[in-house]
């Protein structure tokens, strides 16, 4: 007989893989399905520097916005993009209710700013980012 934990776990797996199927029948409305549920959230603080304060849909990409609340002067903007990059790589190419955009052709843009609105790094993740 299955486990509690099991049966919740399968039952998840079935919800994502519906998610899946019913909302990312094609590149724009599986934007759509990301911004709907995204959107209500903003600002969602990440941690105690970091929130997600926007979004944006384009063509072809799925574009979150981070504001950093520290100054420019305050941020190792080189260390940052090499600590962040292969983190957001790896995220994204790792959890599964990221993977029906990439499928689709679609690409995800992360964005980060610090509190003047200033750049700190920005990066672009498509489906062959994740074979690397």
């Amino acid at each position: 007989m299955a486990s509690l934990r099991q049966l919740i776990a399968s039952f998840s797996m079935l919800l994502l893989c519906y998610s899946a199927n019913n909302f990312a029948r094609n590149l724009e409305q599986e934007i759509q399905f990301l911004d709907a549920n995204l959107r209500p959230l903003l600002p969602l603080a990440i941690d105690d520097f970091t929130s997600l304060t926007s979004i944006d849909k384009e063509t072809d990409s799925f574009v979150r916005t981070f504001t950093i609340n520290l100054p420019m002067e305050a941020i190792d903007t080189v260390a940052f993009g090499h600590s962040m990059g292969p983190e957001l790589v790896s995220y994204v190419c790792q959890t599964p209710n990221q993977q029906p955009l990439l499928q689709l052709g679609g690409r995800y843009q992360f964005i980060y700013e610090d509190q003047a609105k200033q750049r700190l790094f920005d990066i672009i993740i498509k489906q062959q980012d994740c074979g690397k």
